[in-house]
């Protein structure tokens, strides 16, 4: 995603994490990007800052853990509610880093919000991955309520993840 300052020259944002170069949506410096990552970690807008009172953005900290079991080219996190990105302008940057595969967390909450971004990511060509608690507690029901998704992750996705990741790369 490009910053105000870097918006005239088109780069991506990337912020350090764990100590390994991790595309992460920040106010951090920006730097090219190299390689299309196979999954992009999408919080969507609305998901943390509609749902606390005070509308505090709260950084998508599940989805970070995610990222850093797998190799930095691999996974982008995009927090868009972050940034305070449109709908459009998060499926824009979606399209413009081009994965195989967009993740999302889904709880009853933004069960709706992420329905939406399914949908819309499925006409890009986009697999999509879901996980979470509704995903977690109820997983043929979250299926068949959000019948884009390719994938449903039950449970701790940290312990699957590199493997979500390798099949999807195949």
């Amino acid at each position: 995603l490009t910053s105000a300052t870097a918006a005239s020259k088109s780069r991506p944002l990337r912020a350090k994490l764990h100590g390994r170069s991790r595309h992460v949506v920040s106010e951090a410096t920006a730097v090219e990007e190299t390689e299309r990552p196979i999954v992009v970690l999408l919080q969507p807008p609305g998901a943390c800052s509609e749902f606390a009172r005070s509308g505090s953005k709260y950084p998508p900290l599940g989805l970070c853990q995610l990222a850093a079991v797998v190799k930095p080219s691999e996974c982008v996190v995009l927090d868009a509610d972050g940034l305070g990105l449109t709908y459009e302008q998060t499926l824009q940057e979606i399209e413009r880093l081009n994965p195989v595969a967009v993740g999302m967390t889904i709880t009853t909450y933004t069960f709706e919000t992420v329905n939406k971004y399914i949908n819309a990511l499925k006409e890009q060509g986009k697999q999509i991955v879901i996980g979470g608690p509704q995903a977690t507690l109820d997983p043929q029901g979250t299926l068949d309520k959000c019948s884009g998704a390719d994938w449903v992750v039950r449970g701790e996705a940290e312990m699957i993840f590199v493997d979500v990741v390798k099949r999807l790369d195949a």
